[in-house]
């Protein structure tokens, strides 16, 4: 016959475990990469600034507005992670619109 004492147990250490696992911090964990776009806003032909970070740094980065079948341009991050290009405004409907970004780019 097994003891309540041996049953309860158990149950305290996987009650225990999720907020230890939880609490321990991830060494590999780093922000994803961003980008944004100065000014926000403009007419097709406006040329902007996109900027960005936390990309690997010398790694193609492809930039585009909506979608990939619309490319802006590309950019090299530098040995921080970050990027700069400037770009023009595609011709587009008004209304919002993405710019986003993609990595491997040749």
């Amino acid at each position: 016959m097994k003891s309540p004492g041996r049953a309860v147990s158990p149950l305290l250490l996987l009650a225990a475990l999720p907020l230890l696992l939880a609490a321990a911090p991830s060494p590999s964990a780093s922000p994803p990469p961003f980008v944004k776009v100065n000014p926000a806003s403009g007419s097709p032909g406006t040329p902007v600034t996109i900027t960005g970070g936390f990309f690997r740094p010398g790694q193609g980065v492809g930039l585009y507005f909506d979608s990939p079948n619309s490319p802006l341009g590309s950019a090299v991050p530098d040995n921080n992670g970050n990027i700069n290009a400037q770009v023009l405004v595609p011709n587009a409907s008004p209304g919002s619109h993405t710019v986003c970004s993609a990595v491997n780019v040749p």
